[in-house]
């Protein structure tokens, strides 16, 4: 005996046609808003995180071992979105 996807869950055709169609249109959006913005974000982020690293690693905030935290997270985090660039600029 075998049970057929839209009588075990309830779903008719019409439902997931327009499930699809939702679906549909949040992944056009998502790649939409990837090839758009994720040059800027990351060019940005990448600037800010080196404009950071640079004030902590002043002789006064060196003293302070949470700073030490703090230029390691803005060094991985500037990593991340250099790579991000690199690697996902391309992708279609």
């Amino acid at each position: 005996m075998t049970l057929e996807c839209d009588s075990f869950n309830g779903t008719t055709s019409g439902d997931r046609e327009y499930y699809h169609q939702w679906m549909y249109r949040i992944v056009s959006f998502s790649n939409f808003l990837k090839h758009h913005l994720l040059a800027p974000l990351c060019i940005t982020g990448v600037l800010f995180n080196v404009l950071i690293v640079a004030v902590l690693l002043r002789p006064s905030m060196r003293s302070n071992a949470f700073n030490h935290f703090l230029i390691l997270i803005a060094f991985c985090d500037a990593t991340v979105m250099a790579m991000s660039l690199i690697f996902d600029s391309g992708r279609g």
